[in-house]
């Protein structure tokens, strides 16, 4: 689910940076991909487009393709002001795919 090899790469094999990396990931990006769905929701398409920007280089970072095409969807049809339903559907999905690389992360740590 995880794929390190660009961290690995940009890293030399360090594990302490990688380690900060995936700790970054659980404390800043997951609470931004948590708010995501009330983003949604309010109808704030700029605020959304905002956050899952933010979220983007993160999430590319950790090697789950579907996560980063989910994220840049999500990015792209707030931008374009695109119905709520394909969005929602993006981030529910989104939402399940980051808990699983959630804990994957936390076995990672250990």
């Amino acid at each position: 689910m995880i794929d390190l090899t660009y961290l690995k790469q940009v890293s030399g094999g360090d594990t302490v940076f990688i380690n900060d990396i995936l700790g970054m990931f659980i404390n800043q990006t997951m609470p931004d991909i948590r708010a995501l769905k009330s983003l949604a929701a309010s109808g704030d398409k700029t605020q959304l487009a905002s956050a899952a920007h933010r979220c983007k280089s993160a999430i590319s970072m950790l090697g789950n393709t579907r996560a980063t095409e989910l994220i840049t969807s999500i990015e792209h049809e707030a931008k374009l002001n695109e119905e709520k339903n394909s969005i929602s559907e993006h981030i529910a999905e989104l939402e399940v795919l980051t808990i699983a690389l959630e804990q994957e992360i936390h076995k990672l740590m250990k």
